[in-house]
C-alpha cells in the first residue's frame, strides 16, 4: 500500500480493547481533545467499558458525541476510531463538575488504634460536618490492608467512618501513594485539578509492612504538595508527629502530636476544622498544647 492511498479503518468497543494483551496495548496512541497524541491508558479502556449497560450505547458501534468528544486511535499505521459513549448525543460531563474542593481523611486503622477507635471516629465526624456541603469527601483506611475510599458526600463519609474497625499492621506508605494515584484519577474523571485539595493523616506509629519506602512517598508527595490548594496534615499518636511527617517531606507546622485520649483527639481534628476554614499555614502553640495534654509515650 502506498504512503497516498487511503488507510482501512474500523471502530473498536471497549470489549475490542479490553481483550487486547499489554503488547498490543502499547502499540496505540490516543489522540485527545488537544491534539497531543500520547499513549492509550488501561483506566481510560476501563472508563469506557464502563458504559457497556448504558441502553443508549450499541456494541461495537458507540454512539458519537462530537468532534472534541471523539478519540482518534492509530495502531500501526492504521486509524482506529474509538468513540466515547455518552447517554445523549452531547458531551458526556465530568464526574463532579462542581468540584472545587476534596478533603480525604487517611486514618491509620492497625489493631494499636483499637483503643482510641470510638473517640477518633466521633471526633474525626464531627470535622466532616463542619466542612462545606458541597465539598467532596472521602474516607481510607490502612492497616494490612490498603483500602482506598471514594470521594462522595459528607453524610457518606460519616457513614464510612462509623463502619471502622481496627486490626492488624501498618501500611502507611503504600497508603499514601495509593491516595496519591486515586486522587489523579479523580482529577482525570472530573477534567481538571480541583481549586483546593486536602490530605490528612492519622497514625500511631511507624510503617511496618509496605513494599513501598518512606523515600518512594516523600518523592510523591513533593510533586503532590507541590501543586496549587494542595496540602497534607499530619497527626500523629504516641509519637513525635514532626519528626515522622519529616520523612515525607511534609512541613512541621502541620504536622502535630495528639495524646491518645477522647478529649485530645478532639481538640486535634476541632484544630484542622479551624485552620482550614481560615486557611492557616500550620497549627498554633495553643493548638499543640490542648492536643498533647495527657499524652503518653509507647514503648513499642
Amino acid at each position: 500500500m502506498s504512503d497516498d492511498a487511503p488507510r482501512p479503518s474500523r471502530s473498536m468497543s471497549s470489549a475490542d480493547l479490553l481483550a487486547l494483551r499489554d503488547d498490543e496495548l502499547c502499540t496505540l496512541r490516543v489522540k485527545c481533545e488537544d491534539a497531543v497524541e500520547r499513549p492509550l491508558r488501561r483506566d481510560y479502556i476501563d472508563e469506557l467499558h464502563r458504559f457497556r449497560s448504558d441502553p443508549l450505547t450499541c456494541e461495537p458501534n458507540w454512539l458519537q458525541v462530537s468532534e472534541s468528544g471523539t478519540h482518534f486511535l492509530t495502531r500501526n499505521g492504521f486509524p482506529l476510531h474509538v468513540l466515547r459513549a455518552a447517554r445523549t448525543q452531547t458531551r458526556s460531563q465530568p464526574a463532579h463538575p462542581l468540584a472545587r474542593e476534596r478533603f480525604h481523611l487517611l486514618i491509620d486503622q492497625s489493631g494499636s488504634m483499637q483503643g482510641v477507635n470510638t473517640s477518633l471516629c466521633a471526633s474525626a465526624r464531627e470535622l466532616v460536618e463542619d466542612l462545606a456541603p458541597d465539598v467532596l469527601v472521602a474516607v481510607s483506611t490502612f492497616s494490612s490492608d490498603v483500602r482506598i475510599g471514594a470521594y462522595s458526600s459528607r453524610d457518606a463519609a460519616c457513614a464510612a467512618l462509623a463502619q471502622l474497625r481496627a486490626a492488624g499492621s501498618t501500611r502507611m506508605n503504600d497508603a499514601i501513594l495509593e491516595v496519591i494515584r486515586a486522587d489523579a484519577d479523580q482529577d482525570r474523571r472530573d477534567e481538571s485539578a480541583c481549586l483546593r485539595n486536602t490530605l490528612l493523616v492519622l497514625t500511631d506509629g511507624v510503617d511496618n509492612a509496605s513494599s513501598s519506602t518512606a523515600a518512594d512517598v516523600r518523592r510523591a508527595l513533593d510533586a503532590w504538595q507541590a501543586k496549587p490548594g494542595h496540602t497534607l496534615i499530619f497527626l500523629g499518636a504516641y509519637e513525635n508527629a514532626e519528626v515522622s511527617a519529616s520523612r515525607y517531606g511534609v512541613p512541621a507546622a502541620r504536622a502535630m502530636s495528639v495524646a491518645p485520649d477522647s478529649a485530645a483527639l478532639r481538640s486535634a481534628f476541632r484544630s484542622v476544622s479551624d485552620n482550614h476554614r481560615a486557611n492557616a499555614s500550620g497549627f498554633s502553640p495553643q493548638q499543640r498544647s490542648s492536643s498533647s495534654v495527657g499524652s503518653t509515650t509507647r514503648s513499642s
